[in-house]
């Protein structure tokens, strides 16, 4: 868990640097570069579904979602400066588009449990900026 604190205050910190040089442009990379990375972990095969249809790391992967939307969500925030709001619908939508294509995949399955992890990532990127106290 301190770790993925220290990631992430390592990448506001990132943010507050760049924007003091005007570097919002290494936020967009980082951002569609995660958003890219976050969509081809959901849809590509990979693990063993036996494993899987187990559910005996099912905490860990639910982990893996909320520090991916949170990570996504910090990127966001720096690249675009959008309104708290505007960003966690847009990575709502984004989250349910990845949850929902898994349908159409023989070897991914849909999970609402996704959902809500994808949603407390949001919810802990968009409660860890208040924190920190960072302006847009």
């Amino acid at each position: 868990m301190y770790l993925w604190w220290s990631f992430w205050l390592i990448l506001v910190r990132l943010r507050e640097w760049a924007m003091k040089k005007r570097l919002t442009s290494v936020g967009r990379v980082l951002f569609w570069t995660a958003a890219v990375a976050a969509s081809l972990l959901a849809w590509l095969p990979l693990g063993n579904p036996a494993w899987c249809a187990t559910g005996s790391l099912m905490p860990a992967d639910k982990l893996n979602h909320a520090f991916a939307f949170v990570t996504l969500y910090v990127l966001l925030w720096w690249a675009y400066r959008l309104a708290a709001c505007r960003a966690a619908l847009l990575l709502c939508g984004f989250g349910l588009v990845l949850e929902t294509f898994q349908i159409l995949l023989p070897y991914r399955t849909f999970s609402p449990l996704d959902v809500v992890a994808n949603l407390v990532g949001i919810g802990v990127g968009m409660a860890a900026i208040k924190v920190l106290g960072v302006r847009c």
